[in-house]
């Protein structure tokens, strides 16, 4: 990159973070009352979008492969770049190799500062997904960050409705062989009010919003930010904030039509010799067909729910392998199944909810895949209407 590229970068970064640092709407006694609006464009993201382009300029040509691509970014405080990490591993959202690319950039993670997440398209018709993570760090003798910050995000409202909700955000933990796993949720209004809280195992802010839109038939949401907190004794745990859209048609939770809403959240873990990969979350009504997807091993797995009880369900599943659509009509989560490729199902099997269960499936190409189911049952979540 020519230093004229720099200097610019570097003038419209400093330029975003002087917006940043403009004084908060949601201090005083908008914090009391705890009220989280939805973000506002970061002004960064343009500026991070044109340090990839110029550092990484190979995952922008024809000849990228498809599939996903992680970068971490080191960011200066005067908006130049430190050291940037590139990984083939297929991210998750927000920690996926975190701590390996700091370790990998001799960087101690303490030190992250807030930081900034998106996502790119490269390659050929944008085949060659990239996920950015972008941390501003502190000085040695600075404080960490609480998260990524927007013009209108308040770390101390963050952290304020998190430890509210959710007092014990850092020492929970699922029992043993149980799930979800300590990803809490919180749903506001479009105005920032806490409406519901939870939790849920969730990969994606697509998962959540999957969720959310099940449990609450009616309700559109819109926006996502998982956001890292740190306790007193070192343990991190991450809260996934999520709004209500403005044109939502339902916006008070108690009218949603719950003869609409799904039975059974579910995802799966499939396995080979070599790796273990996860399903995105699928919502299931009992007796009604759905298809769960592994996009890193092109798998789908298409899933039956019977009920079997207050406390467990019955479960029947078929999978197959699927031809890799083209990178411009390709969508994660999306089932790109052909209804003859099915395997044979497999025998019915009961798992309590919160619980797994294990079943072997062979594909139409004869390839034998273990799969561990874990539904839980979909129920009332904390509203706060």
């Amino acid at each position: 990159m020519c230093c004229k590229q720099f200097r610019s970068i570097a003038v419209t970064l400093l330029l975003a973070l002087a917006v940043m640092d403009a004084p908060s709407a949601t201090h005083a006694g908008v914090t009391d009352a705890l009220l989280k609006p939805p973000l506002l464009e970061d002004p960064r993201r343009a500026v991070i979008q044109n340090l990839v382009r110029s550092t990484y300029p190979e995952l922008f040509r024809a000849s990228a492969p498809p599939g996903w691509v992680a970068i971490t970014l080191l960011m200066n405080r005067d908006g130049t770049l430190y050291k940037g990490y590139k990984d083939r591993t297929q991210p998750h959202p927000y920690i996926t190799n975190k701590l390996k690319a700091f370790e990998a950039m001799g960087v101690n993670y303490e030190h992250h500062g807030d930081h900034v997440q998106l996502e790119m398209r490269g390659g050929s018709d944008g085949g060659t997904r990239i996920y950015v993570r972008a941390y501003f760090l502190d000085p040695v003798s600075g404080t960490t960050g609480d998260g990524p910050a927007a013009p209108n995000d308040d770390p101390a409202v963050n952290r304020a409705i998190a430890e509210r909700y959710f007092p014990d955000l850092y020492t929970f933990a699922a029992p043993k062989g149980e799930w979800p796993v300590a990803d809490f949720w919180v749903l506001l209004d479009h105005e920032g009010k806490v409406r519901a809280t939870g939790r849920r195992f969730l990969r994606s802010g697509g998962d959540l919003k999957l969720y959310l839109e099940s449990l609450y038939p009616g309700i559109r949401t819109d926006g996502f930010q998982p956001t890292e907190f740190e306790g007193v004794h070192g343990r991190q745990a991450v809260v996934n904030f999520i709004w209500l859209d403005a044109d939502s048609p339902v916006t008070d939770l108690s009218k949603a039509d719950l003869s609409k809403r799904a039975n059974v959240a579910l995802y799966a873990d499939i396995s080979d010799e070599e790796s273990t990969a996860s399903t995105h979350l699928i919502v299931l009504k009992f007796g009604l067909p759905g298809i769960a997807v592994s996009d890193t091993q092109q798998l789908d797995l298409r899933v039956i729910a019977v009920d079997g009880g207050p406390d467990t369900v019955m479960l029947r599943t078929r999978i197959q392998h699927v031809a890799l659509a083209p990178a411009a009509e390709f969508e994660f989560a999306k089932p790109d199944a052909v209804e003859t490729a099915w395997s044979g199902e497999s025998p019915p099997v009961r798992v309590r909810y919160g619980k797994s269960v294990e079943v072997r499936l062979a594909d139409q190409d004869h390839k034998t895949w273990k799969v561990v189911l874990h539904p839980d049952r979909i129920e009332e979540a904390s509203s706060l209407q």
